[in-house]
Order: structure tokens, then sequence, then C-alpha cells
């Protein structure tokens, strides 16, 4: 169809036409649509570059669409179902044009029936439904990540909750006397009669991690590439002491927190490398959670057998009463953040309430 012809199909005309060049948009536009239409309507906005959003409501419902081009002119248009209920058609445009004119036009009828090659027809709610969907892809992820969070933190607190409590002394003479296995929960100092040496800060330890790592950013539009030139650690066992007493740490197979981690960055030819190690340090104070036995003829600390996998051996530096409390925090923000991201499916259960990912999208649409 000609554009000579297309013309005299129009039914409805806004209101407004108007030339701009290099300038912000804002405008508000009504018209009025036939009582029998019910048809597509194609928003012919015009011949021009830049970026524009445009914002269409007509009864219950609301179109959102971004369009436009930053670098070259084109003819844009916009296409959608009218509401069977409505006449009144309400039209948001903001924005800016750098070159061009902005000349909006209602045809009651799809847009390629008048398209030539130079137009850019946006389907409805392109943008709006994309923001939603990340909005509630996201809401979803961090409420699996909290769930999952909050079941391992749980899991952490029983874990502690279950071993007993221990004065070092205590826990030997129980040891020796009735040769059997108790889990615990002990305080003390580490002390090696040898001791390890790291090997970057060389300082006196019973275990070390050392990594050297290298990121950089690829030719192209890759993203960064992260690269280990070295990995070396090291653990021995050690003796856990207090003021009157002290009992082999048999460390194999525990999870170390390092007291001590040192870092550092430097600048590399490609990207920047960095190093980092972590230090058990000689008279670090920590918490010991694992299996008391009287083995070989004496008390040592060391992993659960195989058997008890629910039981796990870590050592701490927070002491007993830091560390649940550190724990129980953990549980009350993962349940707060599931909480949250819940009420991000009420609107499939109830309707009538608000939507959450609405409600931030028109937080962050400007953004």
């Amino acid at each position: 169809m000609k554009p000579q012809q297309s013309f005299m199909n129009i039914l409805g005309i806004l209101v407004l036409a108007w030339g701009v060049t290099g300038c912000n948009i804002g405008e508000n536009l009504t018209f009025f649509l036939p009582a029998d239409y019910r048809g597509p309507i194609c928003l012919d906005l015009g011949f021009f570059k830049g970026s524009l959003k445009v914002r269409v409501t007509h009864g219950d419902l609301e179109y959102r669409f971004r369009t436009g081009d930053r670098k070259r002119l084109l003819h844009h248009a916009v296409e959608f179902l009218p509401d069977a209920s409505q006449n009144a058609l309400e039209i948001n445009i903001r924005g800016e044009l750098d070159s061009g004119q902005l000349n909006p036009n209602a045809y009651y009828a799809p847009c390629i029936h008048y398209a030539e090659s130079n137009w850019q027809i946006y389907a409805p709610d392109d943008f709006f439904r994309s923001r939603l969907l990340w909005i509630r892809a996201i809401a979803a992820i961090v409420g699996i990540g909290s769930l999952s969070g909050l079941i391992s933190q749980i899991k952490h607190l029983l874990n502690i909750l279950s071993a007993e409590d221990y004065k070092l002394t205590d826990l030997l003479k129980d040891v020796q006397q009735n040769r059997k296995n108790i889990y615990v929960k002990v305080s003390g100092k580490v002390y090696a009669e040898n001791p390890i040496n790291s090997p970057w800060k060389n300082v006196p330890c019973v275990y070390f991690s050392k990594r050297v790592t290298q990121t950089y950013q690829p030719s192209g539009k890759k993203p960064k590439e992260t690269k280990t030139l070295e990995h070396q650690s090291k653990r021995i066992p050690f003796q856990l002491q207090d003021d009157s007493a002290s009992i082999e740490v048999l460390s194999n197979g525990a999870i170390i927190r390092a007291d001590s981690v040192y870092r550092e960055t430097k600048p590399a030819s490609p990207g920047e490398i960095e190093t980092t190690e972590a230090v058990l340090s000689i008279n670090s104070q920590i918490l010991v959670v694992g299996m008391a036995k009287y083995q070989r003829d004496r008390p040592i600390l060391t992993k659960p057998d195989f058997t008890l996998k629910q039981k796990e051996f870590k050592i701490y530096q927070e002491d007993a009463i830091e560390l649940e409390k550190g724990i129980r925090s953990a549980i009350r923000i993962a349940f707060i953040f599931l909480v949250l991201s819940s009420t991000f499916g009420l609107p499939f259960l109830i309707p009538d309430i608000p939507d959450p990912a609405i409600v931030i999208y028109e937080l962050t649409k400007d953004f």
C-alpha cells in the first residue's frame, strides 16, 4: 500500500504534531477510539534518531515500550491491542531526540499495512515484561539462596549445640577414665614444638594456604579470566593448650578458619596478580569442634568417624558463645530474605494484592 493511500485509512490522529531536534521530550497525550473498534492500533511516532520510552494506558491495560536508535535515523512505530471496554487512550512519551521529527499519528490497522523498509516496529511490553522477568528471576534466586542458607545455618547451629562444651582438664579426665569418644567443643591456644613457617610471610604456624592468581581481560568482549599460578598448603598436628592442660589435635580433615590472612595485588602484563596467604599461627586462640578419642594411650582431638557424617570437624577463631550468636544472626537474616522473596509469588495466588515486581519496576524504571 502506497503512503498517500495509507493516510486515507487513518481514523484518528493525535491532536499534536511537532518537530524537535536535539532536545528532551516529555508529553502526555489523549485521544478517543470509536466505540465499535476492537482491532490493533499502530502508533506512528515519526522519523528520528534518539531514544524514547512510550507508555500507553487503556483501561486496565498498560503497554510499555522502549523505542529509538541513537546511531541512525529510522521511522519508529509501536503496535498494540486496545481494551474492549474503554475508548480513552492515554499516551506518555519521555526521552531525547538527537535529530529528526517526532510526529505521532494513530492508525487503526496493523503497522505492516503502512510500513516501508525504514520502519522499526516495536511489539508491546518488550521492555516492561523483560524487566519484570528479571526482577522476578532475581527474587527467585534470592529466595532459593536464602532457603539454602537457612537450612545450612540451622544444620550448623544444631551441630554446634550437639557438641558438649568442655574445659581441657575435664575433657582429659573423662576421655582417660572412660575411654569413650565424645563429640566436643573446646577452647585453647595453638602450640607446636616444631612449627612450620608460611612460605610468603614466614609466619610460624601449624597451617598455611598460599594462592597466587592472575586476572586479566582477554581480547574481544569476553569476560575476565582468572588462572591460578601457584597453590600450596600444609598442616601439621599441634597441641591445644590452656593454663592447666593440653591435648593433641590431628588436624587432617578439619575445616580451618585462619586467624590471619595476608593479601597483596600487583599490576601485571596482562591484568593483575594477587597473592593470598592464610595461616593458623602459633599462640592464636581457637575453638575446636571435633571428636575426642583415647587413641594409642593418649587423648586426641580428631575428625569423627565416617559413620558420623553429620558431625563436623572445624577450627574457629570465635569462642562458642560468639559462634552461636553469629549463626543465629545468619539464620534470622536468611529467614527475612526468604520471607521477602516469597512475597513476589503472592500476586499469582492473590491477584488483588500489589505486585512487588511492579512496585520495584516503578521505582527503578528511570535508572
